[in-house]
């Protein structure tokens, strides 16, 4: 066991390592051990004792495997609870009183021993399990270790009265002016090692849902019992006081060995692995609380005012100004009208040609479109040149437009009004 492993921080985590290792090369490659004459079911059980560790079988564990066993022993445990608490409030008269009654509560006590030296045998049995574990190299078998003592300390305390020795010892040396001091010494310890150990506990029972039904109500058992500690003046009679200190605390004992009980057979003939982490309860609730928001979201109209998209007039370099965030819908292409074909005479072509003609000598309205913003840095030399040259483009793209007017129309004149056609065009650019 001198061998280091990285990662490894105790013995525990080398030897599980070891035994991982040691079970994934016995899977791969089998070692052939034995002589060579041996049989061949010989040699793979050598290899199986030496290669394995060997752990006890689930039939020869004393926690029984079948759930309705495990019942019937919670059942007789409490039948025996119900007739201690019967034969406490019989008058007996004689030693049976002495032995059953509440005011001696020997019976009760000895219930109690029984009780949490059979918890602290469960811890230590499911702990023997928990630590032969082949996947919990996290450790986290070692919360049985605080189990087996806290159980042990509280069998012990339960037996002997040690808890109430210590706490008149611990009054007098350190004197507390509060209500009830000499309890609270010892209940405070008492209460906060159990809600420890109920917390990390109910982690470890979270794949046994019978396990951790039973566990979680020894903690209101627990409750109650811390009540009528302190305050039993509020819940029952003064004559009732004693009898439900004893029923509720041992009745707490009972239910915590049966829960410690059921776990083991989990552990024993389920699984001794550690259950999956889980994740905190704060992160479950704020997930879960963000996936209803987000559902009522769905759920409920959105405003208009939210969906309309906004709208900004934005200018261009060249002096227009755009609207952004209107969609502006895609042009449909423009269908071709087959128009009847008609034989014109020459007057009325000419009449057409002239009419067009003055059309495209017009002036066009000026917009905002046509403006041009010259730029600053211009010099009025060079801004007549300008407006030269894009009077000249605008001529050039009225001849081409008219010159794309008139494709039809020409193609129905004559080369003699062609000609003439022409001439005229030429003298209105002049």
């Amino acid at each position: 066991m001198s061998a280091r492993f990285t990662g490894a921080r105790s013995l525990g985590d080398r030897r599980r390592r070891r035994l991982a290792q040691d079970a994934e090369q016995t899977q791969a490659a089998p070692v052939r051990s034995g002589p060579r004459n041996a049989s061949p079911a010989r040699v793979s059980a050598d290899n199986a004792a030496t290669a394995a560790p060997q752990l006890v079988q689930p039939r020869d564990s004393i926690i029984p495997s079948a759930p309705w066993k495990i019942a019937a022993l919670g059942i007789l445990s409490l039948a025996l609870w119900s007739g201690m608490m019967w034969a406490g409030q019989e008058t007996w008269g004689g030693p049976l009183e002495e032995l059953f009654g509440f005011e001696q509560h020997r019976f009760a006590q000895l219930f109690s021993t029984i009780t949490l030296l059979a918890a602290t045998q469960l811890s230590c049995l499911i702990l023997w399990y928990r630590i032969r574990s082949r996947k919990d190299f996290g450790g986290r078998y070692r919360v049985w270790f605080l189990a087996v003592m806290f159980w042990g300390m509280a069998c012990f305390s339960a037996t002997t009265g040690a808890h109430l020795s210590w706490a008149e010892w611990a009054y007098r040396q350190w004197p507390a002016e509060m209500w009830r001091g000499v309890t609270f010494y010892w209940l405070a310890p008492t209460a906060i090692c159990f809600l420890a150990l109920h917390r990390l506990l109910q982690k470890e029972m979270f794949s046994s849902r019978s396990s951790r039904l039973f566990w979680d109500a020894s903690w209101w058992l627990a409750a109650a019992s811390s009540v009528l500690l302190l305050i039993p003046s509020v819940v029952a009679p003064e004559s009732l006081h004693v009898p439900l200190q004893i029923g509720v605390s041992t009745l707490w004992y009972l239910v915590s060995t049966f829960a410690l009980l059921v776990h083991a057979r989990f552990v024993v003939h389920i699984t001794n692995e550690a259950a999956p982490k889980q994740e905190p309860r704060l992160s479950r609730v704020l997930n879960s609380a963000h996936s209803t928001v987000e559902t009522i979201a769905q759920v409920i109209p959105r405003p208009k005012f939210l969906s309309r998209p906004i709208f900004r007039n934005t200018t261009t370099p060249d002096g227009a100004q755009e609207e952004q965030g209107k969609a502006t819908p895609p042009a449909l292409p423009a269908k071709k009208t087959e128009q009847p074909t008609s034989v014109a005479t020459p007057k009325q072509r000419e009449a057409t040609v002239e009419g067009k003609a003055e059309a495209d000598s017009e002036e066009k309205p000026v917009g905002r479109m046509n403006l041009r913003i010259d730029p600053p840095h211009q010099l009025p030399h060079q801004r007549v040149v300008a407006d030269m040259q894009e009077a000249d483009s605008d001529d050039d793209d009225e001849g081409d437009d008219s010159s794309d007017d008139d494709d039809v129309d020409m193609s129905q004149l004559s080369r003699k009004e062609r000609r003439r056609l022409k001439k005229q065009k030429r003298g209105q650019r002049r």
